[in-house]
């Protein structure tokens, strides 16, 4: 994953750039959250994480309100399929709360647990809308570029 990254961000770059190094931290967060020790569940980093996680959406959701009027024709539809996408993204955020945090949670209580199935269903269905719609999208402004 990271290797495929930093050569994407490698390619991309200007020379001389010194962003690449950033591609190693995708892996690096994947190898310390599998030896990471469990914690106590502690409320508090639920609460700040869910709040990221809701004011990372709306700052999405503005900034799609504000990209989206320029788009025609396939990236509007490109954007459209985006914004689905991250809608379920944080559907899917909702559910690993209420798996990890109901057993702790009594307000949880009442709703069934999601089981892992429906976590990854969800998580990868996210990940192909926001494939789909940004292809789309890239798809649809390289079409233009050539253009007179």
């Amino acid at each position: 994953m990271s290797l495929s990254l930093v050569g994407v961000l490698l390619y991309t770059g200007k020379k001389g750039s010194w962003f690449w190094p950033l591609g190693f931290l995708p892996n690096t967060t994947l190898v310390l959250g599998m030896h990471w020790q469990s914690s106590p569940y502690i409320p508090l980093l639920f609460g700040i994480g869910g709040t990221v996680i809701m004011l990372s959406f709306f700052g999405i959701l503005w900034l799609w309100t504000r990209t989206y009027a320029a788009c025609e024709g396939v990236a509007r539809t490109g954007k459209q399929i985006q914004l689905l996408g991250y809608s379920i993204l944080v559907a899917t955020g909702i559910l690993l709360c209420m798996h990890f945090g109901d057993p702790n949670q009594i307000a949880l209580a009442q709703f069934p647990v999601p089981g892992a199935l429906t976590i990854d269903l969800t998580l990868a269905l996210a990940m192909q809308l926001l494939f789909t719609g940004h292809y789309m999208v890239a798809k649809s402004s390289t079409g233009t570029t050539g253009s007179p």
